[in-house]
């Protein structure tokens, strides 16, 4: 196995190789952290119910390529949880995780 340009590169038999593409997407609450890859912030609208899902379209153009998107838009988002910035809640969570930088 060699790594080229961010990708795994699998020898076969044949001294053939082929690329295992390494694309990745985070999102709240795991923690955003560099990995090597190139890493796209997806900020914009992520307002549950109103917001159209564009950042899933947009990953699946490059499900091919060596990149992680760190995507806002929550898997678990509950409607019911108050836009209550006090440190603790989900919300003050959410929006810290969007402003963290990484490293």
């Amino acid at each position: 196995m060699d790594l080229v340009n961010n990708m795994l590169l699998i020898r076969l038999r044949s001294n053939e190789y082929f690329a295992v593409v390494d694309m990745r997407v985070i999102k709240p609450p795991h923690p955003r952290k560099p990995d090597g890859n190139m890493t796209v912030f997806l900020g914009g609208s992520i307002e549950m119910g109103k917001a159209g899902r564009w950042q899933d379209k947009l990953i699946s153009h490059f499900k091919d390529d060596s990149v992680t998107f760190w995507n806002p838009r929550r898997d678990d988002w509950d409607e019911t949880w108050e836009q209550d910035p006090t440190p603790g809640t989900e919300f003050h969570g959410q929006v810290t995780w969007e402003f963290k930088f990484p490293g």
